[in-house]
């Protein structure tokens, strides 16, 4: 028999056009072999709007949340439950549930997201106690990267038989196919780089733009998609429109499913210049795709990537690092070669969407026998 299990997590992004981390994992893991193997009972978490709504709505709707999943819990009696957990409110709200399934002697699997959320909890003595009493609902922690579980082991004090490290998992089959057919070799007048995500300051969109200008300036032959959307978008059109980038930058807007991966397989290379990341779904994908990598030394990245390797790391808000970056990759077609050949190795390796399910699998039979 199937193990049933309640998974709580972003399920409806689609039909509320969210975007977010954890709307993409729950979106490739209900496509792949999990949703076969286990007896899913899902419990929707999915912010109503983008920005969230105030604190007082939030409050109210987590407490809805709160009473579906106790009701589903009592109702179901599932062998195992699995929250995926974000920053502030969502952190306390997912706990409280690992409470209420502890109280009930049901098994329970917490994967946070957001590498700020360890930032915030070891600000201070208060918070790092507050966090800890909250984290001991969770049978088993599942870390992104060593960092987390370095945080869950030393600062949760999480047994370290009850830590498992997962990757993000969203290098799916067609990207990763996208990747082994790119001609890496084939001569282009015109590059062609990426950005996805939310346009906001701290994702670097200003840094990006400020060196696009630089290398403009240069003669440097290039073209620059941005895939997204967000707060800083007004201001990101005015910078390229007052420095006559409009030829050059590409306001793309929300890109998902088949445009997204067309996107992928047009570009050659994607720069993420975060001031703060957990494990960027996007640079998963991208370097799935096989796009030469250009992201900042922030979150679990440094955990999985190597510098000259597989990517070229940066730090964050430097705008002299990026501009050194863009140009290397830029003007050399043998390096930019290795890095998008190594980075989809890599993808391949650590970050598909089939053998990540797997260890999941495993780990919520092993946390239910045991």
């Amino acid at each position: 028999m199937k193990l049933k299990t309640i998974i709580v997590g972003s399920f409806l992004a689609k039909e509320k056009n969210i975007f977010g981390g954890v709307a993409r994992s729950c979106e490739t893991m209900m496509e792949s072999s999990f949703a076969s193997r286990f007896s899913v009972v899902a419990v929707d978490s999915t912010q109503i709007s983008n920005p969230p709504p105030g604190l007082i709505v939030r409050t109210i709707l987590a407490f809805r949340r709160l009473i579906i999943f106790t009701s589903k819990l009592i109702w179901h009696r599932p062998d195992a439950v699995l929250l995926f957990t974000s920053v502030g409110l969502s952190f306390v709200e997912k706990c409280v549930m690992a409470w209420v399934g502890r109280i009930l002697f049901c098994p329970v699997l917490i994967f946070p997201r957001g590498g700020e959320l360890i930032k915030q909890a070891t600000g201070s003595k208060i918070r790092l106690m507050l966090a800890k009493t909250l984290l001991k609902g969770s049978n088993v922690f599942l870390a992104q990267g060593l960092k987390w579980r370095d945080f869950a082991v030393n600062d949760m004090g999480f047994d370290e038989s009850k830590v498992y490290v997962i990757p993000n998992w969203t290098a799916t089959d067609l990207q990763l196919d996208i990747g082994q057919r790119r001609e890496y070799k084939q001569h282009k007048n015109k590059l062609k780089i990426l950005f996805v995500g939310w346009l906001e300051e701290f994702k670097g969109v200003f840094e990006l733009l400020t060196v696009c200008k630089m290398l403009s300036d240069k003669g440097v032959d290039f073209e620059l998609t941005l895939a997204g959307r967000g707060h800083a978008e007004k201001d990101a059109k005015e910078f390229v429109k007052n420095n006559n980038l409009e030829s050059i930058v590409i306001f793309a807007g929300w890109v998902k499913g088949e445009s997204l991966d067309e996107l992928y397989a047009s570009n050659d290379i994607f720069v993420l210049p975060s001031w703060e990341e957990g494990m960027p779904n996007a640079m998963i994908e991208a370097m799935a795709a096989g796009l030469a990598v250009i992201v900042t030394t922030v979150g679990m990245i440094p955990d999985f990537l190597e510098d000259g390797q597989n990517a070229i790391l940066i730090p964050p808000r430097d705008v002299g690092s990026l501009e050194r970056a863009m140009k290397k990759v830029i003007y050399d077609k043998k390096r930019r070669i290795k890095l998008a050949q190594n980075g989809y190795k890599l993808a391949k390796k650590e970050f598909a969407v089939e053998s990540a399910m797997e260890k999941l699998g495993n780990i919520i039979e092993s946390t239910v026998s045991g």
